[in-house]
């Protein structure tokens, strides 16, 4: 998963969302999916509003 920071408003949903605390943010609200966490349940992606959220095909 990745998340695309020229259309992520730091809402916050992806990172109350994720089960296994793959995602992390700044001071800025800055936020970025660990690829060694992410288990691509894409739970995340689902509840962006934006859509700045986009699967890479990670693990199966």
């Amino acid at each position: 998963m990745e998340i695309f920071s020229q259309y992520c408003t730091g809402c916050g949903y992806c990172y109350l969302v994720c089960k296994n605390e793959a995602i992390t943010s700044d001071l800025n609200m800055i936020l970025k999916i660990s690829s060694e966490l992410c288990t691509d349940c894409n739970m995340c992606q689902s509840y962006c509003p934006t859509g700045a959220i986009v699967s890479t095909g990670g693990k199966k």
